[in-house]
């Protein structure tokens, strides 16, 4: 149970790597509590292509959310915009980069992977 959000982020997107993003194109992913970390997404064609270990650079925009709601968005118990309207996301950086962000972490949702919807 501690590791829900770690172990389903990693079924996604494949088990992290210690190695750095071979593109420049990534975002950073901060979760908070039990189960959490902080990776580094590498993004192609605007879809997660695997996980890193760590933050990125400061300049690459940066998602921070709790670990709990992490693993919701990963299972699909709860949505992207659920989340973020109850406050639940914090994202920084520029406004495409932000936006970028976003749309990466909407494509790791189970509705945007052909899977179940969330409710």
């Amino acid at each position: 149970r501690v590791a829900r959000g770690r172990a389903l982020l990693e079924s996604v997107v494949g088990e992290a790597d210690w190695r750095p993003a071979r593109t420049s194109q990534v975002i950073g992913l901060a979760a908070s509590g039990p189960g959490g970390g902080q990776w580094t997404i590498a993004v192609e064609s605007g879809r997660p292509s695997s996980l890193h270990v760590g933050l990125p650079a400061a300049a690459a925009p940066l998602v921070s959310l709790a670990a709990a709601s992490l693993g919701d968005l990963l299972d699909g118990r709860a949505t992207l915009e659920a989340i973020r309207g109850r406050g639940g996301l914090a994202v920084e950086g520029d406004p495409d980069g932000r936006a970028s962000a976003l749309e990466v972490l909407s494509a790791l949702a189970p509705a945007r992977r052909g899977l179940v919807t969330a409710s």
